[in-house]
């Protein structure tokens, strides 16, 4: 368990410094120029191929089989556990690979009954950050409220 919290901690960190290191350069004092399309492009790309290893997948497993299997029980979960942080990891990944992104944003609503129903067990006391992720999915998408 412990060699999952590290790999999806180093994880995380990895896709944080992929979107704050794009060496973009504002105030003109020498480094590449800004150029929105090219930021976008980036990113695109870099959610497609996150898409294609099958990230979100992982992810959910990563969500799913620890209560499928009644090792832990969502409703008892605690903020201290070391589940609870696995959980709140996984589903910040799942938000820097699918937000932003239409087309990742609609293939990962596949599982928004999944979410939906985590969100539903959790509050204050466990939250695993369920909610916001479907929050920021389905905020200002209407393709995918109308699905």
């Amino acid at each position: 368990m412990d060699f999952i919290m590290k790999t999806l901690d180093a994880f995380a960190k990895c896709q944080e410094n992929a979107k704050n290191n794009l060496n973009i350069d504002i105030d003109g004092s020498g480094g590449e120029d800004f150029d929105m399309n090219t930021l976008k492009d980036k990113t695109k790309k870099r959610q497609k191929i996150l898409r294609e290893l099958y990230l979100v997948e992982y992810i959910v497993q990563i969500l799913y089989f620890p209560f499928a299997t009644k090792s832990f029980r969502l409703e008892r979960l605690q903020q201290d556990d070391l589940i609870t942080r696995i959980c709140q990891i996984a589903y910040e990944l799942l938000k820097s690979s699918v937000g932003g992104y239409e087309i990742n944003e609609m293939y990962a609503t596949q599982w928004i009954n999944f979410f939906f129903s985590q969100a539903m067990k959790t509050n204050k006391k466990n939250d695993i950050y369920a909610q916001s992720t479907v929050e920021e999915l389905l905020s200002d998408n209407f393709k995918l409220l109308q699905n």
